[in-house]
């Protein structure tokens, strides 16, 4: 899946990547704004949630958890 080149913006594509599928659990606060992003966006949620998820990965830094390392 192709994410865009942006730090700052999350572009939502409609291409279809069906690799299976395995739940994961979120508030009830935040499946409401996904749902209505899917709404506006006619998305479905799976693919919805498929591309922020990429998107988090990508851009996402793991800090702390080792006691010897200086940040």
């Amino acid at each position: 899946m192709e994410l865009p080149e942006t730090d700052d913006m999350l572009v939502i594509h409609t291409k279809k990547q069906r690799q299976g599928t395995a739940p994961v659990f979120i508030s009830i606060p935040t499946h409401r704004k996904l749902k209505a992003i899917a709404g506006e966006t006619n998305v479905s949620m799976r693919d919805l949630m498929e591309q922020i998820v990429q998107f988090g990965l990508a851009h996402m830094v793991i800090k702390g958890g080792d006691d010897s390392a200086t940040d």
